[in-house]
């Protein structure tokens, strides 16, 4: 009789339980407007084909770090770079808000996605080797964005030269390199996404701190114990810093995710159908004996 109130009440929990573990979403609090359209994505292939490049302190002191990704098409059948994207101005500040660990190491076989914010003022620049505004003697001409397509060329032009020009001298890039200088203006500037091999998808922001959008303007975080204002002199920083934050983690990607329902006249169905199966192998069992 134990054995068998022990059987019902395992039968009915897992009936209860199935539904509610059917689909594990993990949400970390922050803004995110899931999108399946990115401006760019695509597959990191080989570890090469993702530089994180950090200056030297004299050349800029704020260590202002410029991620490369060089992407693979997920929907070919090669292993050929289609698309270069160049993100500017991310710095690891592990006490940021949401700081994402993540996002700092390369998941080989991994798709990743890229979007900038339009409402925030911001928008791709794309540059190849004869465009204006990487040249010094046009009026169109920007340092920034030089110094950043220069990072990218010095970062691939010998472990990656089948992106180069071999023909004519001096030898230069074929391919367009999109450009996010992120610093350039304040708040959520764009949005990243990292499908893993494993399934598993990090949905995440770019938010850019400055002098007016600072890190501490109160408390340090909300699970800050003090409740202390900073003065307006400490508050962090004066120059802009972007900051790679996490803010979703799903065990399945979007696009192949799938959800299960379990209606409850189904459940009580299902419920039934094993009593009467029980009840049936009970009384087998007996009139055997």
């Amino acid at each position: 009789m134990k054995n068998s109130k022990l059987i019902c009440l395992t039968i009915i929990l897992t009936f209860i339980i199935a539904p509610a573990t059917s689909n594990q979403v993990t949400t970390i609090k922050g803004e995110f407007e899931f999108t399946e359209t990115w401006d760019y994505k695509g597959i990191i292939t080989r570890q090469n084909r993702r530089v994180r490049y950090t200056p030297i302190y004299g050349i800029n002191p704020d260590m202002l770090r410029t991620f490369i990704y060089f992407l693979d098409d997920a929907n070919d059948n090669d292993t050929a770079i289609d698309t270069i994207v160049a993100l500017h101005g991310i710095n690891p500040l592990r006490n940021a808000p949401h700081h994402s660990l993540i996002f700092e190491s390369t998941s080989l076989g991994a798709e990743y996605g890229f979007n900038v914010s339009s409402e925030a003022g911001m928008e791709w620049v794309d540059v190849e080797y004869d465009s204006d505004i990487v040249n010094a003697s046009s009026s169109s001409f920007d340092p920034a964005i030089k110094d950043i397509y220069d990072v990218v060329t010095a970062s691939s032009k010998y472990s990656l030269p089948e992106l180069y020009d071999n023909i004519t001298f001096p030898t230069y890039l074929v391919f367009p390199v999109h450009i996010a200088n992120f610093v350039t203006q304040t708040g959520i500037v764009g949005h990243w996404r990292q499908i893993n091999k494993d399934q598993t998808v990090i949905n995440g922001n770019f938010t850019t701190f400055g002098a007016d959008n600072p890190i501490f303007t109160g408390p340090v975080n909300e699970t800050d114990p003090t409740d202390i204002a900073y003065p307006e002199n400490q508050w962090w920083p004066q120059f802009n810093v972007t900051i790679a934050q996490n803010v979703e983690r799903t065990s399945l990607p979007r696009t192949h995710s799938f959800q299960v329902n379990f209606p409850f006249t189904t459940i009580v169905a299902s419920l039934a159908l094993a009593l009467v199966i029980f009840t049936f192998v009970k009384k087998s069992r007996r009139k055997t004996r």
